[in-house]
């Protein structure tokens, strides 16, 4: 005789009735905290970005005017796409494949954080403060 056993699904249970905005935002700041990175400026004038995986992506703060204007031209799209060109231009093929595969919040996460440290130095040179 052969047992026959019933394939089941495993149903997750939600709690619908149960949700609030406390409960919305301790999700999201899982889900924002998983997905930033990490970064520091290194001597030799580089973004140094760390993932959560462990990946390092370095771009330079420093840049020439051509590439800098090349860049620019790119300033009606996102931030993503911005870095994206710029690492094109870098020819850093590896950096914008790994950002092509990468999550999106970390994507966005490590070019928002670098072009506000390029837009702080940008004030600095200027004289201007940070504060």
């Amino acid at each position: 005789m052969t047992s026959k056993t019933k394939n089941t699904l495993a149903v997750e249970e939600y709690d619908f009735e149960g949700w609030t905005d406390e409960a919305e935002n301790a999700a999201l700041a899982v889900l924002a905290g998983e997905n930033s990175i990490q970064y520091v400026i290194s001597e030799n004038r580089f973004f140094v970005g760390r993932f959560k995986d462990g990946r390092i992506i370095k771009t330079p703060l420093v840049l020439s005017v051509n590439l800098l204007e090349a860049v620019t031209g790119f300033e009606d799209q996102s931030d993503v796409e911005q870095i994206k060109h710029l690492m094109e231009l870098l020819g850093k093929d590896e950096d914008l494949e790994y950002l092509n595969q990468a999550d999106i919040f970390s994507a966005i996460d490590y070019a928002q954080k670098y072009f506000s440290m390029f837009e702080k130095i940008t004030r600095l040179t200027m004289g201007e403060s940070l504060s």
